[in-house]
């Protein structure tokens, strides 16, 4: 089986390929030592076929999750190439023939890439999509996000007053990964207890005056994706374009000030 998930929503894409290592995982204790994980950026049509091909040792299933390899190929320019050169992505599109061919593709591997935002002219997807079962997580809308807040807080064994549960979506937004790790301290910290907004506002609101911060030391530091990441959730948030332009240049005559 072939999965494709991708999105701007990185905790769903990255929570629907846990669920199918957890599925096959409750019945294959040797599950762990047949999984692999692969850099898309940095592999070949062959290393994939090699790791997508080979039959499980010991074991009834093989997993394999392929990470950035769709974006990687969508980065592809036919504009660097001569005219007289061949396809690049040539060699990828024989290994997706093989891979879809059930003569070939072994009934025990579970293929799962594992992608971001894709661009609907990505070359990758058009090329992995035919044979894949895609899926496309975008981020939950206002109207979503409370009862994705209601059934994590469930599992977790949280109780949300109904103006908490209205709070704790307004201040994070559909920053899921904030919120999931939002929900673990406000269980450790109600103990089970009706959790109402006063102590929404005690335990989350720190967290929140950090954002901005998290956004200004992924930039300096050169993390692109941590930074577009907490940039979209900041501004999904309703947070003013002038104050983080503000930030953001702050930090900047900070380190100069400390470099002279």
């Amino acid at each position: 089986m072939i999965h494709l998930f991708h999105g701007k929503d990185d905790y769903q894409v990255r929570h629907a390929a846990r669920e199918i290592r957890d599925r096959l995982r409750a019945s294959d204790d040797m599950l762990d030592s047949n999984t692999t994980t692969l850099d898309g950026a940095a592999i070949t049509p062959q290393e994939l076929l090699a790791h997508a091909t080979a039959v499980p040792f010991l074991a009834a299933n093989r997993l394999v999750f392929v990470e950035g390899l769709l974006r990687a190929i969508g980065s592809e320019r036919g504009g660097r190439r001569k005219k007289t050169d061949d396809d690049p992505l040539a060699p990828w599109r024989a290994a997706v023939a093989t891979l879809g061919d059930a003569a070939t593709m072994p009934p025990t591997t579970t293929l799962i890439f594992v992608e971001g935002e894709l661009a609907k002219t990505n070359q990758g997807f058009a090329i992995f999509a035919p044979i894949a079962r895609a899926q496309e997580f975008p981020l939950l809308s206002t109207g979503e996000l409370p009862d994705w807040i209601s059934r994590r807080a469930g599992d977790k064994g949280v109780k949300l007053a109904p103006r908490a549960l209205a709070a704790l979506a307004q201040l994070i937004g559909p920053d899921l990964w904030t919120l999931d790790n939002e929900l673990d301290k406000l269980a450790a910290v109600s103990e089970g207890a009706l959790i109402e907004p006063e102590l929404i506002a005690e335990v989350v609101s720190a967290a929140q005056e950090t954002k901005v911060w998290d956004l200004t030391d992924a930039i300096v530091a050169g993390e692109d994706r941590k930074a577009l990441a907490s940039l979209g959730a900041l501004l999904s948030q309703g947070e003013p374009v002038q104050m983080l332009q503000f930030m953001i240049a702050r930090q900047f005559r900070q380190l100069l000030l400390v470099k002279d």
